[in-house]
């Protein structure tokens, strides 16, 4: 949600500057509407409203997505300052009181199970109430520009989306798998080989994160392979996949996901150029940044002790592909793994 600091918006800030912010951030009037509740009319005429009120025009409507005018740049960045120094206000206040705050996060499926416990027993020490959700990366942006959560672990940066702060947490290669039959006859593929392997892939669904960065790289590279059955969730991809149906791609987290089903299948290095996906910590600007820092720092510890050798046993051989953010960097600087 547009709500840069829930606290301040709703002690200092009209519904009116909570659109405003909503289309700055989401840069459309229907886009604004949905996270904030309101139709796109409803949006529309409240913008209109503001525009009349401050003699100015706000929004550049014949482009799209729209633009703000430098009058709107103007003033987001204001409404932005003060929300963030009465935050601040709030954060000593609260601070003062010993009143520890509630922590509302939530991480993607392929990190969740393996995360959570220390997630939870690190932040219990600094809070007295923590929600922890998990679900696929368009969903959870969701919860957090909605304030339903604080900081979100998420495979995409949505560097569309205005008003975020993103931290580098992990890189992963993308890795190939085949059922064993396709493997008996060849251990080494190219994009080519695959295009003309007798099977099709199984993809994710292009909605989903990890269909979304598959099929941008296929396209990047002008790869084409026919479209003929995809799946929301991992575990249908590696079904499919062990049964013979065809090859799929995904990275060595999923395939921890489903512990299960990996040895029913072979997994092999991606061909080159290979791709990998990276995951980020997110919450809102101006907001959160020492909670952000300790999740961060949570998450990576936890990558690095114990989570990165259970990868590198599903997947051997990705170890040197994967990337871990230095401990208590909130930076893009990051840290091979050995």
């Amino acid at each position: 949600m547009p709500k840069q600091i829930p606290e301040a918006f709703s002690l200092i800030y009209s519904k009116s500057l909570e659109t405003f912010f909503a289309v700055c951030q989401q840069r459309s009037f229907t886009k604004a509407g949905d996270a904030i509740g309101l139709s796109q009319s409803a949006v529309s005429q409240s913008i209109l409203r503001l525009e009349e009120m401050l003699g100015v025009t706000l929004f550049e409507r014949n482009v799209r997505p729209i633009e703000l005018t430098p009058e709107a740049r103007v003033l987001k960045e204001q409404i932005e300052a003060h929300a963030a120094e009465v935050a601040g206000t709030i954060s000593r206040i609260r601070e003062e009181n010993a009143l520890k705050p509630i922590v509302r996060a939530a991480v993607i499926e392929s990190l969740s199970p393996n995360i959570a416990p220390s997630l939870v027993r690190s932040l219990a020490r600094q809070s007295n109430r923590i929600s922890i959700l998990t679900g696929t990366s368009d969903n959870i942006i969701g919860g957090l520009l909605q304030h339903q959560v604080d900081v979100i672990v998420s495979s995409t940066p949505f560097n569309d989306i205005d008003g975020l702060s993103r931290y580098f947490l992990f890189e992963e290669p993308h890795v190939l798998i085949m059922p064993k039959a396709l493997t008996q006859r060849q251990r080494e593929w190219t994009w080519h080989d695959l295009q003309y392997c007798g099977l099709p892939i199984i993809r994710y669904l292009g909605q989903t994160a990890s269909g979304s960065t598959i099929e941008t790289f296929f396209r990047t590279m002008r790869l084409e392979f026919p479209m003929r059955f995809e799946a929301d969730t991992s575990r249908v991809v590696f079904s499919l996949v062990a049964a013979g149906v065809g090859w799929g791609l995904t990275t060595p987290l999923c395939l921890l996901q489903c512990a299960d089903i990996v040895s029913q299948m072979d997994i092999l290095p991606a061909p080159e150029p290979a791709f990998s996906r990276e995951i980020y910590v997110i919450t809102r600007k101006g907001e959160n940044q020492g909670l952000a820092e300790s999740v961060l720092k949570i998450c990576a510890g936890e990558l690095q002790d114990s989570i990165v050798e259970q990868l590198v046993r599903i997947a051997p051989g990705c170890g040197p592909n994967l990337k871990i953010a230095v401990e208590n960097s909130l930076g893009r600087r990051a840290a091979w793994v050995q």
